[in-house]
Formats: C-alpha cells, structure tokens, sequence
C-alpha cells in the first residue's frame, strides 16, 4: 500500500478526471437508452401487429360456425356463453328503432328549414338578435366612465339627484356627466341619456335570454344530427364493429393465457406458428426491458449519485477552511481508481445480449411441449442471462436443466421437411397441368 498523502490540489485534479469519465459513461448510457427505445417501440408494433393478425384468423368473420370453431380452438368460452350474434341483432334492432324515432323528431326533420346557416329560421333569428345586441352593446360601451354608475345610482340628470352643490362629489359628477354626455352629440342632457342606456340594459337582458334559449335549440338540434348519423354510420358497420370487438377481447386473451390456446393448435399449423411469435416478441420485449434497467439504468443512476457527491466535495474543498485537507493513500486512491473498463463492460454487455435477441425471428423452433428457456433459445445458450429474472428463476427451479440445442433438431428437420413435401406437391400439380 502507498504511504503517499494527497492533497487538496491533487483532490481537485483526480476528481475533474474522473468527472469527465463518468460524464462520458452516462452520455454512452444515455445514447443506449435512446437507441433502445426505438428498439421496443418497434418490437411493440410487431408484438401488436401479430396479436391482431392472430386473432383475425382464429376468427375472420361472425359467423356461428365462426364462432364454434374459435371458441373450440382459443377456450375463449364468452364466444359461446355471451352468444355474440344475438347481441349484435339485439343491438341492429336498437339501432333501428332510434334511428326512425330521431327522424321522426321535427328538430332532425325539419334541420334545413331550422338550421341551414342565413336560411334556417332558427339560424335567422339568432343573426336578428345578435345584430340588434351588438348595436346596442356598442352605445353602452362608448357610455362606460368610472363614475357611470355612480351617476346611475344617485340620478343624476333627473329630480331624483339631491347631491349639493357645495360638495366635491357634486363637481366630480357634474365633469363626469359632462364628459359621458359629449360622447352621444344626439342627446342634448344626460338625464336623456340616463333613461336610454337604462332601457338598452334591459333590452339586452332579453335579447341576451332570447339568444341563449336559439343557441340551445340549434345546439340540441345539431346534437340529434350527431347521434343520428352515428347511429347510421354504426348501424352500417355493425358486422365489422362487433367482429372487431371480439377480435380485440380475442387479442387480449391470447396475451392472457397463451398456454391454453397453445394446448389446441396442433392441427392449425399457422396459428401455432403465429402463437410462438406472439409469446417470442413478449420474451424479447421482456428481455430488452430487463436489460435496459439492469445494464443501462442501474449503472446510470449510479453515475449520476457519482457525479454528485463528486461536485458537493468540489464545494467543500474549495472552502478556505478545508484547504489544508489531506488524504490518506488508500482512502484516495480507491476512490479515484479508473472505472472506465467496469462502465463500458454494462454497454458492451447490453450491445451484445440486445443485438442477439433483437436478431432471432425463427419462434417456430419453440415448443409448447416441454420446459425451455426463451432465452436459450434466442441466444443459443452462449450469453449468461443470470441478470434476467426468468433465467434466474427458471435455473434455481431446474437445477440440472442444461440448454441443448440439439432438442430442437428434430423439429427443425420436421418443420424442413414439411416445408419441403408442399414444395414437392406444388411441383407436381403443376407438372400435371401442363
């Protein structure tokens, strides 16, 4: 052990070192995130796209025999108990009669001669009212002054004002009165202007009623439009909107529990391939997420804490009374030891295990039959996935499990030479025809 002492000075230069190496470790970690997320999003698409396709072929249309078989081959049992097809004649019969009760309505009947814009009645009225409002808005805007309702209350310009002349408020009314009584050169007092503007305010409380009540009849006229046309527009898509439905409760399903589906596909050979790959995207998303967390954001965070306890100990020792500070060798030296190689072996790490699951799309390999790991699988067994809890799991329950690739040879000879005898029978129809 060194019997070197350290200073403050040299404090300083050791952290601004490492300061720019951990500053370097969490951009590369930060860069990873990054091109991880694009990642996922992608493999979420997929995963999607491949739940929707395979619900659309166990069941492409509502039908009854549709449905017996997609129940049959999913043991979706609401295909059955909830008897999809009476559902969606019960809600066709709904439909109908909503749609011939709205058009009966005069508010949708009549909706040209009510609400067509300039022609309408409805819409005509409303434009009369909105003109006559906003002219005699106008005037009692150009009235509005501080002292307006002061003057308003106390009568001014009329018998009622008992303000004497000795006053200062006398005065200031008198200016105000004045000043208001210019702005309307037609009215030669204020008192005249006073019963004016008191009857446009109330005339615009009702033009104000009025216009309110016309806006909420075209409001629910317009609303009835609305759930007529989509109501029509349902009822027009009726089929597709509940096959749909199904499908997407299906889809869900088979994310729920693909192991009971998978117990029924054995003579659907395109459906049990489609099933591998819908479980394969989830383990890949599964995987991608648990390194992302374990070999990106873990040692991430711990930069960061790194990075700043680093700058609250800069602080500290630039402080006059902590200029003296020695450090002793060990202390000192564990502290600023280089930890580029232990941050770069989390990215290599991660670059390695992602780009090997992100590369496998052969899921026909996996069998439903017997206990193996997806993990093996996707890497051949050459990555140690102990970081990822299903492995870790998955070995502690299976102590003597060994991944042997060669389980998996038979299928692949089988899968060969399926695909080997169709291309075979295409041949010969062919040579039959010609």
């Amino acid at each position: 052990m060194s019997a070197k002492i350290y200073t403050v000075e040299d404090f300083m230069k050791a952290a601004a070192s490492q300061v720019g190496v951990l500053q370097a470790a969490a951009a590369d970690f930060e860069l990873h995130r990054g091109e991880h997320e694009t990642r996922m999003a992608d493999l979420r698409r997929q995963f999607d796209e491949t739940v929707t396709g395979m619900a659309r072929l166990l069941l492409p249309v509502l039908s009854p025999e549709a449905i017996r078989r997609a129940a049959k081959l999913s043991a979706y049992a609401p295909l059955l108990t909830s008897d999809p097809m009476s559902t969606m004649q019960s809600e066709a019969k709904r439909l109908e009669a909503d749609i011939a009760r709205m058009e009966a309505d005069p508010r949708y009947r009549d909706r040209l001669a009510l609400r067509a814009p300039g022609v309408g009645k409805l819409a005509r009225d409303l434009q009369e009212l909105e003109e006559y409002r906003s002219s005699i808005s106008n005037v009692i805007q150009r009235a509005d002054h501080p002292r307006l309702e002061r003057l308003l209350a106390a009568g001014y310009g009329t018998d009622q004002y008992k303000v004497g002349w000795w006053r200062m408020s006398y005065y200031a009314d008198w200016k105000a009165g004045d000043e208001i009584t210019e702005r309307f050169p037609d009215w030669k007092s204020f008192g005249e202007l006073r019963t004016e503007l008191l009857k446009m305010r109330d005339d615009l409380g009702v033009y104000d009623q009025r216009i309110g009540e016309l806006r909420s009849e075209i409001e629910a006229g317009e609303k009835l439009e609305k759930d007529h046309d989509a109501a029509a527009l349902r009822l027009t898509n009726l089929a597709s909107i509940h096959l749909a439905e199904w499908q997407g409760r299906l889809a869900r399903y088979v994310v729920e529990s693909p192991e009971v589906v998978a117990d029924r596909l054995s003579g659907e050979p395109d459906l049990e391939a489609l099933l591998k790959t819908v479980v394969g995207l989830g383990k890949k998303i599964d995987y991608l997420g648990q390194l992302a967390t374990t070999q990106l954001d873990e040692p991430l965070e711990q930069v960061r804490a790194l990075l700043e306890k680093l700058e609250r100990d800069r602080r500290k020792f630039t402080r006059p009374k902590n200029a003296g500070q020695l450090f002793p060798a060990d202390i000192f030296e564990r502290r600023f030891r280089d930890r580029s190689e232990h941050l770069g072996k989390h990215s290599r790490r991660y670059d390695a295990a992602s780009r090997t699951i992100s590369a496998f799309t052969d899921y026909r390999q996996a069998s439903f039959a017997e206990d193996f790991l997806w993990w093996d699988l996707m890497t051949d067994g050459r990555i140690d996935g102990d970081f990822i809890a299903e492995v870790e799991e998955f070995r502690r329950a299976h102590p003597d499990y060994v991944w042997r690739p060669e389980q998996f040879d038979d299928d692949r000879a089988a899968a060969a030479a399926a695909a080997a005898d169709r291309e075979d029978s295409a041949s010969d129809r062919m040579t039959d025809a010609s």
